[in-house]
């Protein structure tokens, strides 16, 4: 009997201690598995951490490209590979801070060789008056840019494109009325510092598209306002006057009725409508 209650015993604690062994043998997967999933979250945390910071650093750099006018070499590279805009139009469209400011570094480059040629203190750009009317073309720049985006979004509306034919017969207008395609591509370069593709699309393409959108409208009859026909300008404006536009940049904003985009400084208005535009 007593023979009988050892073995039992022996058996109970046999199956305890491989039951045991059995435990410590699958907690140590589970242990490693454990310790797989925390490294797996803190690394998640982490990364959700650096994309929140990144995120706050492109809010503090459109804030200051739109807000402050920050353009130094860090925000001009930052905005060559995030579109920070400039201006709005409806929704879906905008313009964008690298495109504006590529185009006033054309602008720029062009006051400046005019200093050089005509040696005139309105194109010296370290001048207060080079530096206003450097300003006014900025503006004047913007309210351009805002005025084609409206023009490619009704031209793409009206199924208006542009192929290289049309390209092609639009530069060689110019270019015979330059001495030539070579000629005009040095001058391209030696004026805005651009190659002859870039300048194909930023100004030649939005000549192409109001000469066709001037003939759409014409056959319409959308030119004639009571007997009287109106120009394509005077047409767009009426466009743009139907689009949700916002300016972002403190220096400007946009007028509705008129169209057009303004200075917030009064005065800047005033010296553009009495210097520049008058010729005082």
């Amino acid at each position: 009997m007593v023979s009988k209650k050892r073995k039992h015993q022996t058996k109970t604690s046999n199956r305890s201690r491989i039951s045991r062994k059995k435990t410590k043998k699958s907690a140590g997967p589970i242990k490693k598995k454990s310790k797989q999933i925390l490294e797996k979250h803190k690394s998640i945390k982490w990364f959700v951490v650096f994309k929140g910071l990144v995120f706050f650093l492109l809010v503090i750099m459109a804030g200051g490209v739109c807000l402050l006018g920050w353009n130094n070499t860090i925000i001009k590279t930052t905005a060559k590979v995030i579109p920070f805009p400039v201006a709005t139009v409806g929704f879906l469209h905008w313009v964008s801070a690298n495109e504006y400011n590529e185009r006033v570094e054309i602008i720029r480059r062009y006051h400046s060789l005019q200093g050089v040629i005509s040696e005139v203190e309105d194109y010296d750009l370290g001048s207060i008056i080079g530096q206003q009317y450097l300003a006014v073309a900025k503006k004047n720049l913007l309210d351009r840019m805002i005025k084609e985006e409206v023009i490619k979004i009704i031209a793409k509306e009206n199924n208006i494109s542009i192929s290289q034919e049309d390209l092609q017969i639009e530069i060689a207008k110019i270019a015979d009325a330059n001495g030539g395609k070579e000629k005009l591509a040095e001058e391209v370069k030696r004026i805005y510092r651009i190659s002859f593709k870039d300048f194909s699309e930023k100004i030649i393409e939005n000549k192409i598209y109001q000469r066709k959108l001037y003939q759409l409208v014409f056959q319409r009859g959308e030119l004639n306002r009571q007997g009287k026909e109106i120009t394509l300008g005077e047409w767009i404006m009426e466009q743009t006057q139907k689009f949700k536009i916002y300016i972002p940049l403190r220096q400007y904003f946009w007028h509705t009725e008129n169209a057009r985009v303004y200075f917030s400084n009064e005065g800047m208005n005033l010296y553009e409508k009495l210097v520049v535009k008058e010729g005082y």
